[in-house]
């Protein structure tokens, strides 16, 4: 199963986790979760702002998660970005994913997460201060 949430509201981890551990058909549960940094080489940030265009996005991760349970066999995949503006030590995105083995389950999560560093049609801008700048996607 695969679900993949777009969304600008804060989220719960230790709910979606709780959620994800309801089904006890899988051995491995592996989870990820991005958070806006306090300080980067710029600067103290202030804020984060995140624009996406959420038609695309949606569709790109959803093949991204579908590509990852192909290979690695997944049983159950979730995926939650955020996009707005975000303060110093919220939560962006979430990835967990399980299957029958931990190896699998981590190379799929590490997979998807990379993926989207890159990839997905987000882009973030970090408020300074005194200044801005947008952020070049890199793993």
């Amino acid at each position: 199963m695969i679900t993949v949430k777009i969304q600008k509201e804060q989220f719960n981890p230790q709910k979606i986790l709780k959620n994800a551990e309801k089904d006890k058909k899988y051995g491995a549960l592996v989870s990820f979760i991005g958070s806006v940094r306090e300080e980067t080489n710029s600067g103290k940030v202030k804020k984060l702002f995140i624009e996406h265009y959420k038609n695309m996005a949606e569709k790109i991760i959803y093949k991204t998660a579908l590509n990852a349970e192909k290979k690695w066999n997944l049983d159950y995949c979730y995926i939650i970005h955020r996009y707005g503006t975000l303060k110093a030590g919220e939560s962006i995105v979430m990835v967990i994913t399980c299957s029958k083995h931990r190896k699998e389950a981590y190379a799929a999560n590490q997979y998807i997460i990379d993926w989207l560093k890159i990839n997905a049609p987000f882009w973030k801008k970090e408020i300074f201060e005194n200044k801005s700048k947008w952020v070049k996607q890199t793993l």
